[in-house]
Parts: structure tokens; C-alpha cells; sequence
């Protein structure tokens, strides 16, 4: 799971690269070097913006794309301007002035309504940029889940792990419930300190030597007893 953190992390600042955008900054001036105060900015952004300028300054914040901007100024009967092109990319602070000229006589132009400057590449810009955040978005998401499945698999194997060294730990602590005859050969062996032979067992448990046998060898299965020949007779020992 430690890599959900940094997914997140690097999610959320291509998120805000995206929602934050570039910062562009500048000063309109009149063709003698005077802040033109009271100017009138036009950015062919989406939305289309159409700024009054009483200081002569502005500050935009604007995503990546293409975006026509032309700045406007009138004194005296006569209009003044200057337009631009820029292409912003990233997120950098952007600085761009104005130097504002007359606007020649004979042109019958007026002052655009700014819905009909041609913006489609700004347009296009904000788009895409929503498509890759809505792309990143679903990524992150998917992987997320995966991520939660693997961790659920994986405490789910661990968990099962457990259970079975507990089960066999258990098994293995508690010993086998023995028949009241084989558990009788068991006392007699612990009463002599772990071992004796075969012929004292039945001396102190009667019954025929063909039961006896029978009964050390499914002890010695178990592995409760060990039987070692010697001389005519066994010597039982006790594992303790």
C-alpha cells in the first residue's frame, strides 16, 4: 500500500497543474510610454473576457493553449491599440505589455464584440486538458482498487497461513486420547521411571502375551514407546 500515497500525491499536483494554469501579468501603455489607464483588454480565452483596465494593469490565469489577446484605449476622439498571439504552456508566470498606437484613419473597424474573435485553439486547449484530468481521474481510481483487492488477497492468504500453524500447533501440543488398556502400560512405564521389559508388563497388567504384543506395537505406531530387543526378551522405553 505505499504506493497509494505517492499515486495520490502525484495525482492531485497534475490535478491542480491542470486547474491552476498559467499566470500572465503586464501593463497596457499609451505610445509615449504612459500607463494607459482605463484601457479595455479582450482575451479570446473559454469564456471569452473583456476586462476594464483602471490602472492600466492585469493578471490573468489561464491554462495552456493558443489565446488572442488585443488591448484598446481612446483619448480625445482617437482610439489606440495593440494585439497579440500567445502560446502558453505550463504553468510558468507569463509578462506581456501593451505598447498602444493609433489606429490608422481610414479604418472603418470598430471595437470587436470579443465573442467574434476566432478562438478555437484555446478552446481546444481547455478541452484536452479536461480529458487528460478525467483520464488520470479513472486511472487512479482503477488502480486504487487494485491495489485494495491485492492487500484484501494478501491478508486473506496471511490470515489463512495462521489458522493452519495454529491447527498444527495444536494438533501437535494436545497428545492423542489413548484406550484405557494402552494408557495402563503407560502408568507402569512412568511408575518405573520410563522403561522396563515386556515380561514385567505382564506381570503387572494380566492378559495374554499375544494382547501385549498387540498393544506395544500399536503404542510403539503412535509413537508413545519404543521397543529394543534384548537378550530372549524387549525392553519397553517410554518417550516421553
Amino acid at each position: 500500500m505505499r504506493a497509494l500515497p505517492i499515486t495520490l500525491l502525484l495525482l492531485s499536483i497534475f490535478a491542480s497543474h491542470l486547474a491552476l494554469g498559467a499566470e500572465l501579468s503586464g501593463i497596457v501603455y499609451t505610445q509615449d510610454l504612459a500607463v494607459a489607464k482605463y484601457s479595455l483588454l479582450l482575451v479570446g480565452s473559454a469564456p471569452p473576457q473583456r476586462i476594464i483596465l483602471p490602472e492600466g494593469r492585469y493578471n490573468l490565469t489561464l491554462p495552456p493553449g493558443t489565446y488572442h489577446l488585443r488591448a484598446y484605449y481612446s483619448e480625445r476622439g482617437r482610439t489606440y491599440e495593440d494585439d497579440t498571439r500567445l502560446n502558453i504552456t505550463g504553468d510558468r508566470a507569463y509578462t506581456y505589455d501593451f505598447l498602444l498606437f493609433p489606429v490608422e484613419e481610414n479604418r472603418t473597424e470598430q471595437l470587436p464584440d470579443i465573442s467574434a474573435l476566432n478562438i478555437p485553439d484555446a478552446t481546444k486547449a481547455t478541452i484536452d486538458n479536461w480529458a487528460i484530468l478525467i483520464i488520470a481521474l479513472i486511472a487512479a481510481v482503477v488502480l486504487l482498487l487494485l491495489l485494495l483487492a491485492r492487500s484484501k488477497k494478501k491478508k486473506r492468504e496471511e490470515q489463512g497461513k495462521e489458522e493452519k500453524g495454529e491447527n498444527k500447533k495444536s494438533k501437535e501440543e494436545r497428545p492423542e486420547e489413548l484406550p484405557a488398556d494402552l494408557q495402563s502400560i503407560i502408568a507402569v512405564l512412568k511408575d518405573e521411571d520410563g522403561r522396563t521389559t515386556q515380561k514385567e508388563l505382564r506381570k503387572r497388567i494380566p492378559c495374554s502375551e499375544a494382547k501385549m504384543s498387540m498393544m506395544l506395537t500399536e503404542l510403539e505406531h503412535k509413537g508413545r514407546i519404543t521397543r529394543i530387543k534384548k537378550g530372549r526378551g524387549n525392553l519397553i522405553v517410554f518417550k516421553r
